[in-house]
């Protein structure tokens, strides 16, 4: 196997970097998250966009949090239609469903049962102006 590093600084090895949400803190001393601005967007009114940029080892769940989201099946069929026919999202999906364990949806078939990677959907909300701003647009959206 074969490491590649785009830089010589020194891996920050702390405690806290070993927490996957805390590893995201961008005001640490040690921080392996960045903000960076984009260039100005031309089909966005030429607004600079914020984005965030990482070195780490480990890839984005470093960053992330270890939140588990599949990708849109749009962009796998866009890498097949670029000539990558093994990257379709029909061909990935069930190494998907081989991975998962979903603990909110058993019924569906595209989501797995044995896997070792549990998910699932908590009924709580955990942001509250979601419950209010339902209210006030009238919307469905589901719990």
């Amino acid at each position: 196997m074969s490491l590649y590093s785009s830089s010589n600084a020194e891996v920050a090895d702390t405690w806290a970097n070993g927490v996957p949400l805390l590893s995201s803190n961008i005001f640490s001393k040690d921080a392996i998250a960045w903000p960076l601005d984009s260039l100005p967007q031309v089909h966005a009114d030429h607004r600079v966009i914020p984005l965030m940029w990482s070195q780490a080892l480990s890839g984005t769940s470093r960053v992330s949090g270890m939140f588990y989201i599949r990708g849109l099946p749009a962009d796998f069929n866009c890498w097949r239609d670029m000539g990558y026919p093994d990257w379709s999202y029909e061909k990935m999906l069930p190494f998907f469903v081989k991975s998962e364990n979903t603990l909110s949806y058993p019924e569906l078939t595209f989501r797995g049962k044995m896997g070792p990677w549990e998910n699932q959907i908590f009924s709580h909300t955990t942001w509250p102006i979601i419950p209010h701003s339902r209210r006030v647009h009238g919307s469905s959206i589901p719990s």
